[in-house]
């Protein structure tokens, strides 16, 4: 996963590394909001990360942190760019309000890095 070559991370926040992905969906047999086209969900390519649970125990939420100053949103955006380069599809909360409290990463057939 993209995290091993994120390590540099530390240089915002003093942690060993990340723990766990809070995943609240991944697959799910519906269509993307305001189209006819089948979500990445559907075809189980794509999930939906809200948060990182560090080792330090802290918890890095997108909804709270994105658009925050500091260590947690440098970690956020280093992550978003960091998926840009292992998924075909990311998006963030700088994509759409659709997308204001999770980061969506997919390996569909569309290539766009909403970051």
């Amino acid at each position: 996963f993209f995290f091993s070559s994120r390590r540099r991370h530390t240089r915002h926040i003093s942690v060993t590394g990340v723990q766990t992905c809070a995943l609240p969906i991944c697959y799910t047999c519906r269509g993307i909001a305001g189209t006819r086209k089948w979500s990445q969900h559907a075809f189980g390519n794509a999930i939906d990360i809200i948060a990182f649970d560090l080792t330090d125990g802290t918890r890095i939420l997108v909804s709270r942190d994105w658009r925050a100053r500091g260590a947690r949103a440098n970690f956020l955006h280093d992550v978003a760019r960091g998926a840009c380069q292992v998924f075909r599809v990311v998006l963030t909360p700088a994509y759409d309000k659709a997308h204001h409290d999770h980061f969506h990463l997919d390996t569909g057939p569309d290539r766009l890095c909403g970051i």
